[in-house]
């Protein structure tokens, strides 16, 4: 009896080992499928997946919004250049002079003047959007006090934009300082 209790822990270990082993075999022909790069363009190029390996980069905030400043004395204006597949929202913009540079003949920037942009319903934000596409102009005018005073030969401004790529990524708002010397007529 106790060589056929044996046998049967023998025989036992023995099916066992064998049915173990072709569950690693199959999970390892699995494994190298999946990891092809056949597969793993067929497995991520799924609608449901999100992820494809055709994913578009997508430039950097800089790369996306380059921006030129000028400040005349009466006005400081802005040149934005959107890179293709790129846009700016119009409710987004922002200027405003720093404290520091205010002075005793400058209240302050004034009505940031944008010029009229296309509409679009926004899939970022929800609803009708304002943007603008390759390249939009924006200005404000100084406001001095007294009215006919001369305007400071420097100031420093902070400017906010914020934009979208149409592939699917929306940029952070962007805020920066600029400092600015008047240019001459």
């Amino acid at each position: 009896m106790g060589s056929v209790v044996s046998g049967k822990l023998i025989s036992y270990t023995f099916k066992s080992n064998t049915l173990l082993s072709r569950k690693r075999a199959i999970l390892l022909l699995l494994l190298t499928h999946l990891i092809s790069p056949y597969a793993i363009s067929g497995v991520l190029d799924t609608p449901s997946s999100g992820v494809t390996s055709k994913s578009p980069r997508f430039p950097s905030v800089a790369q996306a919004f380059k921006v030129k400043w000028t400040y005349d004395g009466n006005f400081v204006r802005g040149e934005f250049t959107i890179a293709p597949g790129c846009y700016l929202y119009q409710d987004r913009f922002q200027l405003k002079l720093l404290p520091q540079t205010q002075s005793e003949t400058i209240t302050n920037l004034g009505k940031l003047d944008l010029p009229l942009g296309e509409m679009l319903e926004d899939p970022f934000l929800g609803g009708m959007h304002t943007i603008y596409r390759d390249k939009v102009f924006i200005a404000a005018p100084i406001i001095a006090i007294p009215p006919n005073s001369q305007p400071p030969s420097q100031i420093e401004i902070e400017a906010i934009w914020q934009g979208c790529a149409e592939a699917g990524l929306c940029y952070p708002p962007v805020h920066k300082t600029f400092q600015l010397s008047a240019s001459k007529p």
